[in-house]
């Protein structure tokens, strides 16, 4: 890939993130939120595989990553809110709970949004020291990512790890969907991997990973002074049941992992 095709992408991807950024406020829409923050992670995974051959990786302005960070805790509670009322979940203080904590970080945004943080992201973008791209660095890019992942075999991974694994999966597919439209002979590089094989495994990591975070903030909300004492011991039953499906669907999911890594 050409030093200027780079260029372009990095570019066209600041406009993109511009656009979407003014799309979160006031309305703060599910979807909108959604589509800034996977745009972000594509801009970061891009990034990283730009990074792969350097001792330093390329990072996002602070203000801007506070800006995705806060768009992250709005999005986990609308997650969380959609599970437990798909659940019937009857925790009147929890919700009250996710309510307040949302619209505290409603107000950050409204605190730390500013256009010229996006024009300060496009600048740093347009700055960075970019070469041509040869395909072996999408080999090599790759190839790391599948030895990280791999590393599952040595023992039960705890949930950090399986943050983790879910990151090194997205940076694949990220990476590859775009080299697709942009890179054919980096895309034609990479033979053993299909969009299709990593999405399913990435949509499997994702929604056992969106779940332990739920449960984890439960858990977490259980000794505070905010819960009803009559509703402390449904909390309390609630996470006993849903602590049993982890257990059985975090073995799916090694399950999962290591068939996808013993193909490749």
């Amino acid at each position: 890939m050409k030093k200027g095709t780079v260029e372009k992408i990095l570019s066209d991807k600041a406009e993109k993130l511009k656009k979407l950024s003014e799309a979160v406020a006031p309305k703060f829409a599910e979807e909108d939120i959604h589509q800034f923050r996977v745009e972000v992670k594509r801009l970061r995974s891009f990034l990283r595989l730009l990074s792969i051959d350097r001792k330093k990786e390329f990072k996002l302005p602070k203000k801007f990553k506070k800006l995705y960070d806060i768009c992250g805790e709005i999005r986990e509670m609308q997650l969380e809110q959609k599970r437990l009322k798909k659940l019937n979940a009857n925790l009147p203080s929890y919700f009250t709970y996710m309510e307040d904590h949302t619209n505290k970080q409603k107000q950050l945004w409204e605190k730390h949004y500013s256009k010229k943080t996006l024009d300060k992201l496009k600048e740093k973008l347009a700055d960075l020291d970019i070469s041509n791209a040869d395909p072996k660095l999408m080999v090599e890019f790759i190839d790391k990512k599948i030895k990280e992942l791999k590393e599952i075999d040595e023992g039960e991974p705890n949930n950090e790890q399986i943050h983790a694994h879910r990151k090194q999966v997205k940076d694949m597919l990220y990476n590859i969907k775009l080299a697709e439209k942009e890179w054919k002979k980096g895309f034609e590089a990479i033979t053993k991997l299909s969009i299709k094989e990593l999405d399913t495994l990435a949509d499997t990591i994702g929604n056992y990973n969106d779940e332990r975070i739920i449960l984890d903030h439960l858990i977490a909300f259980s000794t505070s002074p905010a819960i009803q004492s009559t509703e402390q011991q449904r909390l309390f039953d609630f996470c006993s049941e849903e602590m049993k499906k982890q257990i059985l669907k975090k073995r799916k999911l090694q399950d999962a992992i290591k068939k996808f890594v013993k193909e490749k």
